[in-house]
């Protein structure tokens, strides 16, 4: 939605939390109206909204009226007898004046308050799309460390029953006892794992509440889940994505705009440091005993002639911020393009991981069942059951950081090339 609407719908109102589960979608929606980051940019655009309204202000005719009411009293001390006067006065003036031309100062500020408006808005864009994008990581690590766990939890449940069924072939006499050693090793390995992961859930959820901007008690609700992606290779080449991500990134737009900007600056500064002049018309009436009006033209024009060096280093002062500019935004491509070609290759790499993880998963459950079958029924031992569950542990942990990464890899690929990111709008 237009950035204007977004700051009139800013009201702090009770997020409607969802009792059954807490989605992604209402993570976007939450942290565009309560994240602090993005209230700041939002605020800093109306502010220079507002001073383009100020700038543009200087070309309208300004209109004043004054009430003066006097009570005058005198005492004379002096003479015999002493004496004393009061006096008392109404006046109401009414002034009018409009500055006609001038050297081109207002033009100037107006053209600056302008770029600086422009600016701010595509820096209260860049903004929203990188906080945004900081929620979908915190929302994707919240739901990875929680799948993680269940893939923790699955290793400890298949943990004791491997304990179990060794325990078992101990009693029977068809296993040595030192192999419940060895089961119950991997046991409390895997009930250690599990605890930590837990851990890690509790540390990315508070993360999440943090960039959602919850202030509500207790805890979120479920998250709900996400799918396995299945998304296609980019449709554009990387230096397709070069061109568009130059041209489009808000971030870049902002720093043109503020190059602009000073070019601004160090024109104003030039004619302030030459003859300035401006030719206003007047009016006025005023109302007391004594009616009176005026109306005129003042032509006035100034010159600096010695003010200690401050035109020629304000001009200079002026240059070297135009300069420094030009040097940030000539930077900033240059770590645009570097974001650019990782996030493409990033893209891509995690599509082959992707597809790697998922058929190394399968290829892991059907050893893992073979290996617990061979077990149960006394043909297999314990190493070759521990190492299929070792590899079924393996496989789950990388699909799941693989799913995840793809889904980041994804709203990157999109921030770098200045695209829209999922939850900007409405």
């Amino acid at each position: 939605m237009p950035l204007a609407g977004m700051i009139a719908g800013m009201a702090l109102a009770p997020f409607a939390a969802c009792q059954d589960s807490f989605t992604l979608d209402h993570a976007l929606a939450m942290a565009r109206a309560r994240n602090g980051a993005i209230r700041v940019a939002l605020l800093t655009y109306e502010s220079a909204r507002r001073s383009v309204v100020l700038a543009e202000g200087a070309y309208l005719p300004t209109l004043g009226a004054d009430f003066r009411y006097d009570v005058d009293r005198r005492n004379f001390q002096t003479g015999a007898p002493g004496t004393s006067q009061s006096s008392t006065g109404a006046t109401l003036s009414v002034d009018a004046g409009w500055t006609l031309f001038d050297t081109g100062e207002r033009q100037w500020n107006l053209a600056g308050a302008k770029r600086d408006a422009e600016a701010a808005e595509a820096t209260a864009l860049q903004t929203l799309r990188q906080t945004l994008f900081l929620v979908h990581q915190d929302f994707f690590d919240a739901i990875r460390t929680q799948e993680l766990m269940a893939v923790q939890s699955a290793q400890l449940k298949r943990s004791e029953v491997i304990l179990d069924q060794t325990k078992t072939r101990v009693e029977t006499g068809d296993a040595p006892r030192k192999d419940i050693l060895q089961a119950e090793a991997d046991f409390l390995n895997a009930k250690a794992s599990f605890l930590q992961s837990r851990n890690r859930v509790t540390t990315a959820l508070a993360t999440l509440k943090a960039s959602v901007g919850w202030d509500g008690p207790g805890e979120l609700p479920p998250l709900e889940a996400l799918g396995t992606p299945d998304l296609p290779p980019p449709s554009f080449t990387l230096d397709e994505a070069m061109v568009e991500g130059l041209s489009s990134r808000a971030d870049l737009r902002s720093r043109r705009k503020r190059v602009e900007s000073r070019r601004v600056d160090l024109r104003l500064a030039k004619i302030a440091a030459g003859v300035t002049w401006t030719l206003d018309g007047v009016a006025s009436k005023s109302f007391a005993p004594d009616v009176s009006d005026r109306i005129g033209l003042i032509f006035r024009a100034t010159l600096p002639i010695l003010d200690g060096y401050a035109s020629r280093e304000n001009i200079r002062l002026r240059q070297i911020s135009l300069e420094s500019e030009e040097q940030s935004l000539l930077q900033a491509e240059r770590d645009a393009k570097a974001e650019i070609e990782s996030a493409y290759k990033e893209f891509e790499q995690n599509r082959e991981i992707l597809a790697a993880a998922k058929a190394a998963l399968e290829a892991a459950r059907l050893n893992f069942r073979a290996a617990e079958e061979s077990q149960r029924l006394g043909a297999g031992d314990l190493i070759e059951v521990l190492t299929a569950q070792v590899s079924l542990a393996t496989a789950e942990s990388n699909h799941v950081q693989a799913v995840y990464d793809m889904l980041s890899a994804d709203i990157r690929l999109r921030l770098a090339m200045g695209q829209p990111v999922p939850g900007e709008t409405r």
